[in-house]
């Protein structure tokens, strides 16, 4: 991941950065659409992600159909941190998606 970074400038990284996260809404906007998403999702964090765990938990809440795996020992980049648990992580849910009969809950 540092190596991505570093393929670019800093002045352009930067400018994307603040352009991309000037951009998004806060959760709390969010929460009434996300509140009528009738599809499962899948939400995983590392546990020592400060940044990011409490908005993957406050995602989860406000999803319906919503599960949250926190892998422990991972970090904000949870997939390269922890590649095994965020595989079984994605790979369980998948199963129970097909397991389950319909993708969508109706």
């Amino acid at each position: 991941m540092r190596q991505g970074f570093l393929e670019h400038s800093p002045h352009a990284l930067a400018h994307t950065l603040r352009e991309f996260l000037a951009g998004l809404e806060p959760l709390e906007a969010l929460t009434p659409r996300l509140a009528r998403l009738a599809v499962p999702a899948l939400l995983i964090a590392g546990a020592c992600d400060a940044a990011s765990l409490a908005t993957s938990r406050a995602l989860a809440a406000a999803l319906p159909h919503a599960e949250l795996a926190v892998l422990e020992g991972a970090g904000h980049v949870v997939n390269l941190a922890a590649p095994a648990a965020f595989d079984a992580a994605l790979l369980g849910f998948l199963e129970r998606r097909v397991a389950g009969g319909a993708p969508c809950p109706v």
